[in-house]
């Protein structure tokens, strides 16, 4: 039962990815700054708990859905920590989930 988890858990993560990497092909990507600066400045260049390119394809969603009037978006463009932004989950060194319905 543990390895069909697994299995799902794994196909889940995966999905989240190719999704995401698959979003980023089609947004321009912006700037080369980062850490915890303002919005307009932020980059995943510093990030280092995901690949910069789940990172970028992040900020494009952001960007791309008007991700400064979500009701709630903690944290998003704000840390270098995008694991930690609301709404986002990792695992294991990539994204695995995104919870944004109330958004």
């Amino acid at each position: 039962m543990d390895f069909i988890i697994n299995g799902l858990r794994l196909a889940a993560t995966i999905g989240v990815v190719v999704m995401l990497l698959l979003f980023s092909l089609f947004i321009p990507s912006g700037g080369i700054q980062a850490q915890s600066q303002p919005e307009s400045d932020f980059s995943c260049a510093s990030v280092f708990e995901i690949p910069e390119s789940e990172c970028q394809a992040l900020v494009d969603f952001y960007d791309t859905t008007d991700g400064e009037n979500w009701y709630y978006n903690d944290g998003w463009k704000q840390t270098n920590t995008p694991c930690s932004w609301v709404g986002v989950s990792c695992l294991s060194g990539h994204v695995s989930e995104l919870h944004l319905e109330i958004n």
